[in-house]
């Protein structure tokens, strides 16, 4: 009777230690499942904003080379502009030195020639 008692017992406390373990397991996967999820959403959100950072930065460089390119025809343009000023300036100042000569020219020609005597 003695020896039965003493195994149902120690039946009992096996089984005791053996939910306990169980226990003792299912927290510890529960805890290494959710370090696991934890680390990984990390890994994904690191790698996401990488990936934005990245593409966020070439839009921004591709930007500043086309504002770039615009400033530079631009300027060409505008220095275009400026050259045919200046040509057209000279294009009057030489019509008008042309005109202005013609005229005296004429004037010479016209005048009546005096004789000077000389001595």
């Amino acid at each position: 009777m003695q020896s039965r008692y003493r195994g149902d017992r120690e039946r009992r406390a096996h089984i005791e230690r053996k939910q306990q373990a169980v226990k003792m397991q299912r927290h510890y996967r529960g805890f290494a499942g959710r370090r696991k999820a934890r680390d990984k959403f990390e890994t994904d959100t690191a790698a996401a904003l990488n990936l934005q950072r990245v593409h966020r930065g070439g839009v921004a460089r591709q930007r500043v080379r086309t504002l770039q390119r615009e400033a530079m025809l631009e300027e060409a343009r505008r220095a275009e502009h400026a050259a045919l000023l200046a040509r057209s300036a000279t294009r009057i100042q030489a019509s008008y030195r042309g005109l202005s000569d013609r005229e005296s020219r004429t004037e010479l020609r016209c005048r009546p020639v005096q004789h000077v005597e000389t001595s």
